[in-house]
């Protein structure tokens, strides 16, 4: 299999990362998250080691994932590069961690949760593994707009304080992006 294909969420991978969809493990999960048809498979691979090329054919297989006909459009082109060196710092791991989200539904808690777990996962489970469990156990206990906004400004504040404002602003913006608007009552 070629290394430099690149991988597009079919509507079924799509349907599979919503809320209360669990069909694929957790690494197939990972896998899917990362197919916004802007990574290669080295790309995956560099970002999940293990199985990758195994799980992209069962994921192709199954109707998951699909490789795009067509170049993504100049504006949503991103530097997908990153560093094969496994000592980065932790402001190269945060700079490179928010290069691939692509917000592709409605706004949602859901949406917002998964998008936070994602980013503590990517960011603090290898650098700071009590700091991801914390951010997960409080997102898990986020049931509204404001508790999703202090597990947010917690995570925010230390993306910010090792990777600078450039990046926290960065997630900032994503996360206006995914989360519901204030309902008054």
């Amino acid at each position: 299999m070629q290394t430099s294909i690149k991988y597009l969420k079919t509507e079924k991978g799509r349907y599979e990362l919503a809320p209360g969809v669990r069909t694929l493990t957790l690494r197939e999960r990972s896998f899917l998250l990362m197919a916004t048809g802007h990574r290669t498979l080295a790309d995956i691979s560099k970002a999940l080691p293990g199985n990758s090329v195994e799980i992209a054919n069962q994921l192709l297989e199954k109707g998951f994932i699909a490789v795009p006909t067509a170049p993504a459009p100049a504006a949503q082109k991103l530097d997908m590069r990153e560093s094969a060196d496994e000592s980065a710092d932790e402001s190269t791991a945060l700079q490179n961690a928010g290069q691939i989200d692509v917000f592709e539904g409605k706004k949602s808690l859901a949406a917002t949760r998964m998008y936070l777990f994602d980013m503590s996962e990517r960011i603090f489970s290898r650098k700071d593994p009590a700091l991801a469990d914390r951010l997960r156990s409080s997102l898990r206990e986020a049931r509204d707009r404001e508790s999703m906004l202090e597990v947010s400004a917690v995570l925010l504040e230390v993306i910010e304080r090792l990777a600078g404002s450039d990046r926290a602003n960065h997630v900032r913006e994503r996360i206006a992006k995914l989360l519901p608007p204030e309902v008054s009552h």
